[in-house]
C-alpha cells in the first residue's frame, strides 16, 4: 500500500537482461518526472538499438500514480507492456519508466514465454537499482497582514517549511513548500493567524 505522505521510486538509471531461445531482452529503468522524459529515453534507445524488433515500455507518474501507461510495441496484446507495468505496480513504484528492448532470436516464445521474458528483464532492472522513499511535499500560497508576518514566518520555519517569492506590503503574500505530513499542523497554525489565507497550489 502506498504511504500517504511518502512514495517509492528509484534515483538513478539501471539495466537488466534476460535471454530465452536466442531472443535477448534488455531492460532499462529510468526515474522520470514527466511523460516527455519517457519519449526522450525511447528516442535514445531507438537510435542505440535500431536493429531491435521491439521496444516495449511502461511507466507510472504522480505521487498517487495518476498516470499509468504501457505499450506492447507490436508484440501480442498484453504479452509485454502490461507485464512490465505490473512489475512497477508490484514494487509500488512511481515516477519511473522501464523500456525493454527485444532482439529476436528466430524462435517464437508464445504468450507465456513473452510474459515471462519481459517481466523477468524488468525485475532484473529494478534489482540492479536502489528503491528509495521520498517525502511528498505540498506547495501553498499564503497571504497575511503585515503585523503578523514575522511571527508566522518564524513558526513556518520551525515546521521546516521553505518560504519563497515574498511580496511585502500591508498584506504580505508568499509561497511555501512543506512536507505533506505537516498538513494538519499547518492548518492549525494558520487558524491562529485569523487574518492569514492559505491556498494549496500543488503537491510533489
Amino acid at each position: 500500500m502506498q504511504l500517504s505522505n511518502q512514495y517509492r521510486t528509484i534515483n538513478t538509471n539501471s539495466e537488466g537482461s534476460y535471454s530465452e531461445l536466442s531472443s535477448k531482452f534488455l531492460a532499462f529503468a529510468y526515474p522520470i518526472n514527466s511523460e516527455s522524459d519517457i519519449n526522450t529515453y525511447r528516442t535514445q534507445l531507438k537510435k542505440l538499438h535500431h536493429k531491435a524488433v521491439h521496444i516495449v515500455f511502461a511507466y507510472r507518474l504522480g505521487i498517487n500514480n495518476e498516470i499509468e501507461k504501457s505499450s506492447d510495441d507490436g508484440e501480442p496484446a498484453g504479452s509485454s507492456g502490461l507485464p512490465v507495468l505490473n512489475v512497477l505496480r508490484s514494487h509500488q513504484l512511481t515516477n519511473i519508466a522501464i523500456c525493454v528492448v527485444r532482439y529476436y532470436g528466430g524462435k517464437k516464445l508464445g504468450i507465456p514465454g513473452l510474459i515471462r521474458a519481459y517481466k523477468t528483464a524488468a525485475e532484473n532492472a529494478i534489482e540492479n537499482n536502489t528503491v528509495i522513499i521520498k517525502d511528498i511535499f505540498h506547495h501553498y500560497s499564503v497571504s497575511v497582514e503585515e503585523q503578523y508576518f514575522n511571527n508566522l514566518i518564524h513558526a513556518l520555519n520551525q515546521m521546516g517549511a521553505s518560504v519563497f517569492e515574498i511580496e511585502y506590503g500591508t498584506q504580505c503574500n508568499f509561497n511555501i513548500r512543506i512536507k505533506a505530513e505537516q498538513k494538519e499542523n499547518l492548518e492549525t497554525l494558520i487558524e491562529k493567524f485569523w487574518q492569514a489565507e492559505l491556498t494549496m497550489v500543488k503537491g510533489e
